[in-house]
């Protein structure tokens, strides 16, 4: 059925970032810009400039004005710095290039501050991090396994690599993860839940995703689509069409929600409310020239014998989309649907 093709169209984004931080004491005294850059400007001995530029640093790491921090930095490792402050001046200016997507000069001072201290847990889960940033999986999955052997009980470090590994599509080895993070601590952000129970689907236990997903104390969008897919797959339809009509027929309208339920209504072969949701959709919506509504339409209307009606949508889609790939499929569907009709 050529309506599966919308699948190209359905996008389900995933992101976790934590970034821990590192810096020297706050001075309670001073809390502007223009005072601290006034103290570097007047100080008179070497000693009190080193301090003014301490407290200046600091405050640009602690507001994240990056371009600053890596300004800084460069004066203040001029001095002689003691082992913790030349550590916090790394670690910052490690994130600095991080953010501003310098990547080889992240990873340097990242392995400066790491030579400082060997041990230090948030230099490994910057450098995992700024790894993971540039698609370099196998670098990072090495840090965050160096943070657990130092704490086994880390979950942001299992969380990480249960995302590596679901990247990789290496389900099992997320799993073994995910499962660790989840034991480790309770009311996880929902995208582990989430990130988990794609892991279990794909793993093939189902039973396990759908039962992480029910448990979720906040459904969303994305839950909801992964959940209902997984009814559908087990041919569950009518929990599928639970699952997502509370999504429907309001002020909202969601493109992926209401093709999903389409496809639901279609595989269980519900035709006229299929119909419905697609026709609502059209007329509610500011576009009446949506490739993937048109499709289903489509297919809803060739699986009711309506097959002159179907065509002439798809000829219509060759009309009005602007993307080759679409109007090659659209090409190939009206051969195979002619090819069947002789």
């Amino acid at each position: 059925m050529f309506y599966k093709k919308i699948k190209n169209f359905l996008l389900i984004l995933i992101s976790l970032s934590i970034i821990c931080g590192t810096s020297f004491a706050v001075d309670k005294n001073v809390v502007n810009e223009e005072d601290l850059l006034q103290n570097v400007q007047i100080a008179k001995s070497k000693n009190k400039k080193e301090k003014a530029l301490k407290k200046l640093f600091y405050y640009y790491a602690n507001i994240k004005r990056w371009d600053d921090v890596i300004a800084v930095s460069d004066d203040l490792l001029k001095y002689k710095l003691t082992k913790k402050e030349k550590y916090t001046v790394y670690y910052n200016l490690a994130r600095a290039y991080m953010n501003n997507k310098k990547f080889e000069s992240s990873v340097e001072a990242a392995q400066e501050a790491e030579y400082l201290y060997p041990k230090k847990i948030d230099v490994k889960m910057l450098m995992g991090d700024i790894y993971m940033d540039n698609s370099l999986y196998e670098l990072a999955a090495s840090k965050f396994k160096n943070v657990l052997e130092l704490d086994d009980k880390h979950v942001t470090a299992s969380i990480n690599l249960g995302n590596i590994y679901k990247l990789q599509e290496n389900y099992g080895q997320a799993l073994e993860y995910y499962e660790k993070a989840m034991s480790l601590r309770k009311n996880l952000a929902p995208e582990v839940y989430i990130n988990a129970a794609i892991s279990y689907k794909e793993a093939g236990k189902t039973d396990e995703a759908i039962k992480i997903l029910k448990n979720l104390k906040v459904q969303n969008k994305k839950s909801s689509l992964l959940l209902a897919d997984i009814y559908k797959r087990k041919k569950k339809f009518t929990s599928a069409k639970d699952v997502l009509r509370s999504y429907v027929y309001g002020k909202d309208l969601d493109l992926e929600i209401y093709c999903n339920l389409a496809e639901i209504y279609i595989f269980s072969k519900d035709y006229g409310n299929a119909k419905k949701l697609l026709m609502y959709y059209k007329d509610k919506s500011n576009n009446k020239n949506i490739e993937a509504i048109d499709f289903l339409l489509a297919e809803v209307y060739y699986e009711t014998g309506k097959h002159k009606k179907a065509i002439k949508i798809m000829n219509n889609i060759l009309k009005y989309t602007t993307s080759d790939y679409i109007k090659d499929m659209v090409k190939r569907t009206l051969k195979v649907r002619k090819y069947k009709n002789n």
